[in-house]
Protein backbone atom coordinates (compact mmCIF):
# COMPACT_ATOMS: atom_id res chain seq x y z
CA UNK A 1 0.00 0.00 0.00
CA UNK A 2 2.02 3.67 -0.91
CA UNK A 3 2.94 5.76 1.52
CA UNK A 4 0.37 8.72 2.53
CA UNK A 5 1.42 12.25 3.58
CA UNK A 6 0.29 11.44 7.15
CA UNK A 7 2.64 7.91 7.07
CA UNK A 8 5.91 10.46 6.09
CA UNK A 9 5.05 13.75 7.82
CA UNK A 10 8.24 15.26 6.14
CA UNK A 11 6.70 14.60 3.09
CA UNK A 12 5.46 18.09 1.51
CA UNK A 13 2.28 17.21 -1.06
CA UNK A 14 0.77 20.78 -2.57
CA UNK A 15 -2.45 20.84 -4.14
CA UNK A 16 -2.69 24.17 -5.43
CA UNK A 17 -3.33 25.32 -9.06
CA UNK A 18 -1.85 27.96 -10.85
CA UNK A 19 -5.04 29.62 -12.33
CA UNK A 20 -3.31 32.95 -13.38
CA UNK A 21 0.25 35.13 -13.85
CA UNK A 22 1.10 38.42 -15.29
CA UNK A 23 4.06 38.89 -17.74
CA UNK A 24 6.07 41.54 -18.86
CA UNK A 25 3.88 41.54 -21.86
CA UNK A 26 0.37 41.55 -19.72
CA UNK A 27 2.41 44.86 -17.95
CA UNK A 28 2.80 46.48 -21.26
CA UNK A 29 -0.56 45.78 -22.91
CA UNK A 30 -2.30 47.90 -19.62
CA UNK A 31 0.01 50.53 -20.39
CA UNK A 32 -0.28 50.64 -24.25
CA UNK A 33 -4.07 49.98 -24.76
CA UNK A 34 -5.40 53.54 -23.88
CA UNK A 35 -2.92 54.74 -26.88
CA UNK A 36 -4.70 52.68 -29.19
CA UNK A 37 -7.84 53.73 -31.04
CA UNK A 38 -10.39 51.49 -33.33
CA UNK A 39 -10.61 53.21 -36.82
CA UNK A 40 -13.85 52.83 -38.60
CA UNK A 41 -13.85 53.88 -42.40
CA UNK A 42 -17.48 54.06 -43.87
CA UNK A 43 -17.40 53.93 -47.69
CA UNK A 44 -20.33 55.96 -49.96
CA UNK A 45 -22.38 53.01 -50.13
CA UNK A 46 -22.23 52.38 -45.79
CA UNK A 47 -20.46 49.74 -46.09
CA UNK A 48 -17.44 49.62 -43.03
CA UNK A 49 -13.92 48.30 -42.73
CA UNK A 50 -11.63 48.33 -39.64
CA UNK A 51 -8.60 48.94 -38.63
CA UNK A 52 -6.30 49.97 -35.52
CA UNK A 53 -5.16 53.54 -35.09
CA UNK A 54 -2.29 54.68 -32.92
CA UNK A 55 -2.35 57.56 -30.54
CA UNK A 56 1.20 59.41 -31.91
CA UNK A 57 0.61 62.61 -30.72
CA UNK A 58 -1.70 64.67 -28.47
CA UNK A 59 -2.16 67.88 -26.72
CA UNK A 60 -4.42 70.65 -25.71
CA UNK A 61 -6.30 71.09 -28.71
CA UNK A 62 -5.70 68.37 -31.28
CA UNK A 63 -4.74 64.56 -31.10
CA UNK A 64 -2.44 63.17 -33.93
CA UNK A 65 -3.56 59.34 -35.15
CA UNK A 66 -1.53 57.16 -37.46
CA UNK A 67 -3.03 54.41 -39.25
CA UNK A 68 -2.48 52.59 -42.31
CA UNK A 69 -3.38 54.62 -45.36
CA UNK A 70 -5.40 51.51 -47.08
CA UNK A 71 -7.87 51.61 -44.18
CA UNK A 72 -8.76 55.15 -45.52
CA UNK A 73 -9.00 54.64 -48.92
CA UNK A 74 -12.37 55.16 -51.08
CA UNK A 75 -13.52 56.70 -47.41
CA UNK A 76 -16.44 58.78 -47.31
CA UNK A 77 -16.50 59.45 -42.98
CA UNK A 78 -13.67 58.13 -41.03
CA UNK A 79 -14.19 57.31 -37.45
CA UNK A 80 -11.95 56.73 -34.24
CA UNK A 81 -13.23 54.88 -30.85
CA UNK A 82 -10.82 55.79 -28.30
CA UNK A 83 -10.41 53.04 -25.42
CA UNK A 84 -12.59 55.09 -23.34
CA UNK A 85 -15.50 54.36 -25.65
CA UNK A 86 -15.91 58.19 -26.84
CA UNK A 87 -16.03 58.32 -30.86
CA UNK A 88 -15.65 60.74 -32.87
CA UNK A 89 -14.97 61.96 -36.68
CA UNK A 90 -11.81 62.10 -38.07
CA UNK A 91 -9.99 64.35 -39.94
CA UNK A 92 -7.12 63.24 -42.60
CA UNK A 93 -3.95 65.28 -41.93
CA UNK A 94 -1.92 64.11 -44.96
CA UNK A 95 -1.67 60.70 -46.65
CA UNK A 96 2.02 59.21 -47.83
CA UNK A 97 0.52 55.94 -49.68
CA UNK A 98 3.91 54.52 -51.00
CA UNK A 99 4.87 53.98 -46.84
CA UNK A 100 1.26 52.87 -46.14
CA UNK A 101 0.87 55.46 -43.66
CA UNK A 102 -1.99 58.15 -43.22
CA UNK A 103 -2.35 60.42 -40.53
CA UNK A 104 -5.72 61.54 -38.46
CA UNK A 105 -6.37 64.92 -36.47
CA UNK A 106 -9.49 64.58 -33.99
CA UNK A 107 -10.19 66.84 -31.14
CA UNK A 108 -11.37 64.93 -28.03
CA UNK A 109 -12.13 67.13 -24.88
CA UNK A 110 -10.47 64.54 -22.60
CA UNK A 111 -6.41 64.28 -22.56
CA UNK A 112 -5.53 61.22 -24.93
CA UNK A 113 -2.04 59.65 -23.97
CA UNK A 114 0.11 58.96 -26.88
CA UNK A 115 2.15 55.96 -27.71
CA UNK A 116 5.71 55.61 -26.08
CA UNK A 117 8.39 55.48 -29.60
CA UNK A 118 11.33 52.91 -29.40
CA UNK A 119 14.63 53.37 -30.72
CA UNK A 120 14.96 51.54 -34.11
CA UNK A 121 18.46 51.44 -33.77
CA UNK A 122 18.48 48.93 -30.85
CA UNK A 123 15.72 47.01 -32.72
CA UNK A 124 17.65 43.28 -33.60
CA UNK A 125 16.70 40.02 -34.84
CA UNK A 126 15.28 37.33 -32.48
CA UNK A 127 14.04 40.09 -30.36
CA UNK A 128 10.75 39.44 -28.22
CA UNK A 129 7.61 41.47 -29.66
CA UNK A 130 4.53 41.39 -30.29
CA UNK A 131 1.58 43.37 -31.13
CA UNK A 132 -2.00 44.56 -30.15
CA UNK A 133 -5.14 46.11 -31.39
CA UNK A 134 -7.68 48.67 -30.75
CA UNK A 135 -10.69 47.44 -28.12
CA UNK A 136 -12.87 46.05 -30.87
CA UNK A 137 -16.41 47.85 -29.58
CA UNK A 138 -18.66 45.09 -30.32
CA UNK A 139 -16.30 42.38 -28.50
CA UNK A 140 -14.85 44.84 -25.70
CA UNK A 141 -11.48 42.69 -27.24
CA UNK A 142 -8.67 43.47 -28.33
CA UNK A 143 -5.83 41.07 -30.49
CA UNK A 144 -2.83 40.41 -28.76
CA UNK A 145 0.00 38.45 -31.12
CA UNK A 146 3.49 37.39 -29.70
CA UNK A 147 6.78 36.84 -31.73
CA UNK A 148 9.96 37.41 -32.83
CA UNK A 149 11.88 40.19 -34.72
CA UNK A 150 13.06 37.97 -38.12
CA UNK A 151 14.88 40.99 -39.65
CA UNK A 152 14.88 44.53 -40.89
CA UNK A 153 14.21 44.16 -44.41
CA UNK A 154 14.51 47.60 -47.03
CA UNK A 155 11.41 47.44 -48.88
CA UNK A 156 11.63 49.56 -52.40
CA UNK A 157 7.84 50.84 -53.43
CA UNK A 158 7.77 52.66 -56.79
CA UNK A 159 6.25 56.44 -56.45
CA UNK A 160 7.29 58.15 -59.55
CA UNK A 161 9.01 57.58 -63.16
CA UNK A 162 12.02 55.91 -62.10
CA UNK A 163 12.17 55.76 -58.68
CA UNK A 164 11.65 53.76 -55.89
CA UNK A 165 11.35 55.21 -52.26
CA UNK A 166 13.04 52.30 -49.91
CA UNK A 167 10.85 51.99 -46.45
CA UNK A 168 12.16 50.89 -43.14
CA UNK A 169 10.49 47.57 -42.30
CA UNK A 170 10.63 45.24 -39.66
CA UNK A 171 9.32 41.23 -40.72
CA UNK A 172 7.78 39.58 -37.64
CA UNK A 173 5.79 36.56 -37.05
CA UNK A 174 3.28 38.35 -35.34
CA UNK A 175 0.05 37.64 -36.60
CA UNK A 176 -2.20 39.80 -39.25
CA UNK A 177 -6.07 39.72 -38.39
CA UNK A 178 -8.54 42.10 -39.95
CA UNK A 179 -7.90 44.58 -36.88
CA UNK A 180 -4.20 44.35 -36.64
CA UNK A 181 -3.75 46.30 -39.83
CA UNK A 182 -2.62 49.66 -38.42
CA UNK A 183 -1.35 47.83 -35.36
CA UNK A 184 1.56 48.52 -33.66
CA UNK A 185 4.31 46.22 -33.06
CA UNK A 186 5.81 46.57 -29.40
CA UNK A 187 8.93 45.80 -27.77
CA UNK A 188 8.77 43.93 -23.91
CA UNK A 189 8.38 47.83 -22.46
CA UNK A 190 5.62 48.51 -24.30
CA UNK A 191 7.58 51.17 -26.91
CA UNK A 192 6.41 51.18 -30.15
CA UNK A 193 9.33 49.94 -32.88
CA UNK A 194 6.91 49.57 -35.97
CA UNK A 195 3.28 49.81 -37.74
CA UNK A 196 1.83 46.52 -39.42
CA UNK A 197 0.64 46.57 -42.86
CA UNK A 198 -1.15 44.48 -44.76
CA UNK A 199 -1.05 46.25 -47.69
CA UNK A 200 3.06 45.94 -47.48
CA UNK A 201 2.93 42.47 -46.28
CA UNK A 202 1.01 41.22 -48.80
CA UNK A 203 3.73 42.86 -51.63
CA UNK A 204 6.29 41.02 -49.46
CA UNK A 205 4.34 37.59 -49.72
CA UNK A 206 6.26 35.93 -47.48
CA UNK A 207 4.45 32.79 -45.49
CA UNK A 208 3.87 33.39 -42.16
CA UNK A 209 5.74 36.83 -41.75
CA UNK A 210 4.21 40.33 -41.41
CA UNK A 211 5.57 43.52 -42.59
CA UNK A 212 5.62 46.63 -40.28
CA UNK A 213 6.55 49.93 -41.42
CA UNK A 214 9.97 50.85 -38.74
CA UNK A 215 9.11 53.24 -35.97
CA UNK A 216 11.89 55.76 -37.37
CA UNK A 217 10.12 55.77 -40.74
CA UNK A 218 6.43 56.69 -38.98
CA UNK A 219 8.36 59.46 -36.76
CA UNK A 220 9.73 60.81 -40.13
CA UNK A 221 7.03 60.62 -41.69
CA UNK A 222 4.11 62.15 -39.03
CA UNK A 223 6.50 65.00 -38.74
CA UNK A 224 6.39 66.09 -42.06
CA UNK A 225 2.41 65.35 -42.27
CA UNK A 226 2.09 67.85 -39.13
CA UNK A 227 4.87 70.24 -40.67
CA UNK A 228 3.38 70.58 -44.78
CA UNK A 229 0.95 67.88 -44.76
CA UNK A 230 2.08 66.06 -47.73
CA UNK A 231 5.62 64.42 -47.51
CA UNK A 232 8.25 65.18 -49.83
CA UNK A 233 11.73 63.73 -49.48
CA UNK A 234 14.53 63.37 -51.80
CA UNK A 235 15.29 59.90 -53.49
CA UNK A 236 18.79 58.40 -53.32
CA UNK A 237 18.11 54.76 -54.16
CA UNK A 238 20.67 52.35 -52.43
CA UNK A 239 20.43 49.71 -49.85
CA UNK A 240 23.21 48.93 -47.57
CA UNK A 241 24.47 47.90 -43.92
CA UNK A 242 25.03 49.92 -41.25
CA UNK A 243 29.09 49.13 -40.74
CA UNK A 244 28.75 49.61 -37.03
CA UNK A 245 27.03 46.12 -37.36
CA UNK A 246 29.39 44.16 -38.96
CA UNK A 247 31.49 40.96 -37.38
CA UNK A 248 34.77 41.21 -37.75
CA UNK A 249 34.70 38.48 -40.37
CA UNK A 250 32.63 40.45 -42.34
CA UNK A 251 34.92 43.26 -42.52
CA UNK A 252 37.77 40.98 -43.45
CA UNK A 253 35.67 39.52 -46.18
CA UNK A 254 34.90 42.99 -47.27
CA UNK A 255 38.13 44.37 -46.87
CA UNK A 256 36.58 47.20 -44.45
CA UNK A 257 39.50 48.17 -41.44
CA UNK A 258 38.57 46.75 -38.16
CA UNK A 259 38.84 50.29 -36.88
CA UNK A 260 35.93 51.40 -38.96
CA UNK A 261 32.91 51.68 -37.10
CA UNK A 262 30.69 54.37 -39.18
CA UNK A 263 29.58 54.23 -42.70
CA UNK A 264 27.04 52.25 -44.71
CA UNK A 265 28.30 49.50 -47.05
CA UNK A 266 26.42 49.58 -50.02
CA UNK A 267 24.97 46.45 -50.65
CA UNK A 268 22.15 47.32 -53.57
CA UNK A 269 21.89 50.38 -56.42
CA UNK A 270 18.27 50.70 -57.57
CA UNK A 271 18.54 51.13 -61.63
CA UNK A 272 18.18 54.80 -63.27
CA UNK A 273 18.77 56.24 -59.32
CA UNK A 274 20.14 59.29 -58.18
CA UNK A 275 22.84 56.98 -56.91
CA UNK A 276 23.45 54.75 -59.77
CA UNK A 277 23.40 57.87 -62.60
CA UNK A 278 26.44 59.30 -60.04
CA UNK A 279 28.42 55.91 -60.42
CA UNK A 280 27.60 54.60 -57.14
CA UNK A 281 27.74 51.53 -56.74
CA UNK A 282 27.34 48.32 -54.97
CA UNK A 283 30.63 47.71 -52.72
CA UNK A 284 30.75 51.56 -52.04
CA UNK A 285 31.31 52.81 -48.49
CA UNK A 286 29.09 55.93 -47.98
CA UNK A 287 31.20 58.18 -45.21
CA UNK A 288 29.25 61.77 -44.82
CA UNK A 289 26.61 63.72 -46.74
CA UNK A 290 27.57 67.57 -46.93
CA UNK A 291 29.90 67.00 -44.27
CA UNK A 292 27.04 65.31 -41.80
CA UNK A 293 29.01 61.69 -40.70
CA UNK A 294 27.23 58.81 -41.48
CA UNK A 295 26.77 56.99 -38.29
CA UNK A 296 24.29 54.19 -39.84
CA UNK A 297 21.32 54.09 -42.06
CA UNK A 298 18.91 56.07 -39.96
CA UNK A 299 21.02 58.89 -40.13
CA UNK A 300 20.80 58.91 -44.03
CA UNK A 301 17.45 58.76 -43.82
CA UNK A 302 16.91 61.26 -41.90
CA UNK A 303 18.76 63.79 -43.99
CA UNK A 304 17.11 62.52 -47.27
CA UNK A 305 13.86 63.50 -45.36
CA UNK A 306 15.28 66.80 -44.89
CA UNK A 307 15.99 67.53 -48.75
CA UNK A 308 13.53 67.95 -51.60
CA UNK A 309 13.53 66.31 -55.30
CA UNK A 310 16.24 67.84 -57.23
CA UNK A 311 17.87 69.18 -54.46
CA UNK A 312 21.76 68.39 -54.88
CA UNK A 313 23.89 67.02 -52.23
CA UNK A 314 27.28 65.93 -51.54
CA UNK A 315 28.58 62.85 -50.47
CA UNK A 316 31.74 61.18 -49.53
CA UNK A 317 32.09 57.73 -50.60
CA UNK A 318 35.21 54.95 -50.50
CA UNK A 319 35.24 53.10 -53.05
CA UNK A 320 37.53 50.44 -51.92
CA UNK A 321 40.68 52.39 -53.50
CA UNK A 322 40.32 56.06 -52.44
CA UNK A 323 38.01 58.28 -51.04
CA UNK A 324 35.75 60.75 -52.57
CA UNK A 325 33.26 63.33 -53.02
CA UNK A 326 30.14 63.09 -55.62
CA UNK A 327 27.86 65.54 -56.20
CA UNK A 328 24.30 63.88 -56.53
CA UNK A 329 20.81 65.22 -57.64
CA UNK A 330 18.43 63.71 -55.63
CA UNK A 331 14.84 62.71 -57.36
Amino acid sequence: MPNTPEENPGDTVIYNTVNGYTTDITQAIEKVQPALVLVTAVSPDERETYASGIIYQSNATETYIVTSAAAADGAELIKVTFDNYVEMEAEIVGTDPVSDVVLLSVHPEFSAGAIQLGNASLVKPGEYVFSLTGRNQRTQSSTTSFGVVSMEAQLPREFGEDASWIISTYMTDTVLSEYSNGAPILNLDGEMIGMLSRRLSRMESTANLSCAVSVQEIRLICDSLIRNGTVDRGYLGITGRNISDMTVYEKNTLGISLDQNTGIYCTGVEENSPAAVMGITEGYILLSVDEEELTNLSKLKEILYRHLPEDTIVIDVNNGTAELSVNVVLK
